[in-house]
C-alpha cells in the first residue's frame, strides 16, 4: 500500500470520529437544554402558579368584600347595644351619686306620714325607740320619752300629749299593747267629741296574756259630746278585764263618776227636770174666781 493511499485512510477515520463526537455532543446538549427548560422557574408550569395565586387573590378579595358587607350591621348594631347600656350606666351612676330621686333622709320617715299627718310638733328631753330582731319578737316595739310631748293634726282632728314619763310597748307577746306614763296629760278634739285625760301615774295593758288591766294614781278622764258629757276619776283606780285568775275587777279609792245628758239645744239636762205624762193642765181645770156679796 502505498504512502498515499494510508494517509486518505486515517484523514477518513478522523473525520468519521469528529463527525460522530459531533453527534453524541449535540445530542447530549439538546436533552441538557430540554431537562434545563422543565425545571426553569419561568417556564409554563410557573406562570400556571402565577395564574393560580392571582385567581386565590380575586377569591379572597371577594370573600373580604362580602365578609365587610355584612360584618357592619351586627357589629353596628351590638356597638350602638353597648354604647346605649354603658350611657344608661354612666348616666345612672351619675344621677345617684350626685342628685338621689329621693330626699336621702337618715333620722326619720317623713314620708310615711304623707296622707295620715297635716301638720305635727313634737320633742322630748330623751327619746328611745327600739325596734326589730330578737328583742322586737320577745319584748315586742318599745317607744320611750322622757320630759316630752308632741301636737299632731290629722282630718280626723287635733291631739295634744306630754308628760314626765311617756313609754309605750306595742306588739308584744307577753305584754300585748302597754301604756305607761307618770304626770302625763293627753287632749284629743274632734267635730264628735273633746276628751281629756291626765294623771300622776297610768298603767293601761291591752291584749297581753293575763288580759287586759288598768291602773291609775289621782287620775281623772272627761269626755264631752254634742249628748252627753262624762267624767270619771280618783285618787287609786284599779280595773281588770278577763284575767285568768282575778277576772273582772274594779275597785277605787276616792272614785268619782259623773255623767249629765244634754238637751237639744245642747244644755246639761239634770235628772228630775223633765216634766212626767198627766202633768199638763186639763181644759176646765181653771180655778173660778170667786165673788163675794155684801148685804146691806
Amino acid at each position: 500500500m502505498n504512502k498515499k493511499t494510508v494517509i486518505q485512510s486515517l484523514k477518513a477515520i478522523a473525520f468519521t470520529g469528529t463527525l460522530m463526537f459531533g453527534i453524541f455532543t449535540m445530542d447530549n446538549l439538546a436533552s441538557a437544554s430540554t431537562e434545563i427548560k422543565s425545571t426553569d422557574p419561568t417556564s409554563e408550569n410557573v406562570i400556571t402558579t402565577s395564574e393560580e395565586v392571582e385567581s386565590n387573590a380575586t377569591v379572597n378579595e371577594e370573600v373580604t368584600t362580602l365578609s365587610a358587607e355584612a360584618l357592619p350591621a351586627a357589629f353596628n348594631e351590638q356597638a350602638v347595644k353597648t354604647n346605649v347600656e354603658t350611657d344608661t350606666t354612666v348616666g345612672a351612676a351619675q344621677q345617684k351619686s350626685i342628685i338621689p330621686k329621693n330626699p336621702p333622709v337618715m333620722t326619720g320617715k317623713p314620708d310615711e306620714k304623707v296622707g295620715n299627718v297635716n301638720k305635727e310638733n313634737s320633742g322630748s328631753l330623751i327619746s328611745i325607740g327600739i325596734g326589730g330582731g330578737l328583742v322586737e319578737s320577745i319584748v315586742g316595739k318599745v317607744d320611750l320619752n322622757i320630759i316630752g310631748g308632741s301636737k299632731v293634726e290629722t282630718d280626723e282632728g287635733k291631739k295634744t300629749t306630754g308628760g314626765l314619763v311617756q313609754g309605750d310597748i306595742t306588739n308584744s307577746p307577753i305584754l300585748g299593747d302597754t301604756h305607761l306614763g307618770v304626770a302625763e296629760g293627753t287632749k284629743i278634739e274632734t267635730d264628735d267629741y273633746n276628751y281629756t285625760h291626765g294623771g300622776l301615774v297610768v298603767a293601761d295593758i291591752d291584749d297581753s296574756i293575763v288580759g287586759d288591766a288598768h291602773v291609775g294614781v289621782i287620775e281623772k278622764e272627761k269626755v264631752e259630746t254634742d249628748e252627753y258629757e262624762w267624767s270619771h276619776g280618783g285618787l287609786v283606780i284599779v280595773e281588770t278585764e278577763n284575767t285568768p285568775i282575778l277576772g273582772n275587777i274594779d275597785t277605787g279609792i276616792l272614785e268619782n263618776e259623773k255623767f249629765k245628758v244634754k238637751n237639744s239645744d245642747g244644755n246639761n239636762e239634770q235628772p228630775g227636770d223633765t216634766e212626767q205624762p198627766g202633768d199638763t193642765e186639763q181644759p176646765g181645770d181653771t180655778e173660778q174666781p170667786v165673788t163675794h156679796r155684801t148685804t146691806g
